[in-house]
């Protein structure tokens, strides 16, 4: 109680006087664990900014590493956890103190509290080599279940950290697939997770899912899988073409606002490669008429005129 009472005046009075801490390191690492919930918060957070002062940046030390990434996906989650470490000791020389603080906050990741594991999970992300932090994917995802506010703020990290290492979330897909009882700012942060970990192997299932939340009755998350869509094409272009094909099947909806997103990122695929897609511009091009939202139409003419070189209907319906 003392020690998390004295780390919270330090964060108010002097949060970045580091000089004061480093006699007392070594022990706030030791008694963490000793130390009640909220205190082990405030702790965390100082040592997280402690570490990121004063250790080397190992995510790029380590960066590209994927030996034994495959190992945090297998059963054997405690030989794996040690041949892990040996491989990064083999590697990179890390500062003992700095793996003093790894191994300290480790075992908070089981913790009760959301925000414990939050910040330990946060912590790993910033100092710890990339394949270490794969760790924290199963600890996030066991704290997303629980209330709504708390699992829009394990969403809003999770997206935050699949933006740059997807790996760490990816075996874990089907827990982000939307739920009807979800509300929409929940459902609009796993589609952007499901975008961020979508990979060459993995995106059938996922194009399944948004197949699915197209022909919901809710307009707003059948927009928002829309751009979800039009994001998966952008980042993996040998799936375009799917993608493209289950938005072209969108143009007949019923939905003004819903047309009109597809008409948007049927743009944004068509740009790649415009000398590809000469149905999918004829198309576009007899919707003009009877498209009546501006940012659609807007988009429509915009490919004739770039394009209408190119294709002869160009000049027809230009």
């Amino acid at each position: 109680m003392v020690l998390g009472s004295a780390i919270a005046a330090f964060n108010e009075v002097c949060p970045d006087n580091f000089e004061l801490i480093h006699q007392h390191f070594r022990k706030l690492c030791h008694l963490l664990v000793d130390t009640n919930e909220w205190g082990q918060i405030m702790i965390i957070n100082m040592l997280l900014r402690y570490g990121r002062a004063m250790f080397m940046d190992v995510t790029e030390a380590e960066k590209g590493d994927q030996l034994k990434e495959a190992a945090f996906y297998s059963d054997e989650e405690e030989n794996s956890d040690n041949e892990l470490e040996k491989s990064s000791e083999s590697k990179y020389e890390m500062d003992p103190d700095h793996r003093l603080l790894l191994k300290s906050v480790l075992p908070l990741c089981q913790s009760r509290n959301t925000g414990v594991v939050l910040a330990v999970a946060t912590l790993y992300f910033h100092l710890a080599p990339p394949y270490e932090s794969q760790k924290m994917g199963k600890s996030l995802v066991r704290i997303m279940r629980g209330s709504n506010e708390v699992q829009y703020v394990v969403l809003a990290n999770i997206a935050t950290m699949a933006a740059t290492r997807p790996s760490m979330f990816t075996p874990y897909m089907k827990e982000f697939f939307v739920r009807s009882s979800e509300p929409s700012y929940c459902r609009v942060l796993k589609l952007e997770i499901l975008t961020h970990i979508a990979t060459a192997g993995n995106i059938s299932v996922i194009m399944k899912e948004f197949k699915t939340y197209v022909k919901s009755d809710d307009e707003a998350l059948v927009t928002a899988t829309i751009q979800a869509i039009g994001r998966c094409a952008a980042r993996l272009p040998d799936v375009a073409d799917q993608c493209l094909r289950s938005l072209m099947h969108l143009l007949g909806a019923r939905s003004e606002n819903v047309v009109a997103e597809a008409v948007i990122e049927i743009k944004k695929i068509v740009q790649t490669h415009p000398d590809e897609h000469d149905e999918v511009l004829t198309t576009l091009a007899k919707m003009m008429d009877s498209t009546v939202v501006p940012s659609a139409r807007s988009s429509i003419v915009w490919l004739i005129g770039q394009y209408c070189k190119v294709y002869r209907y160009g000049y027809r319906y230009g």
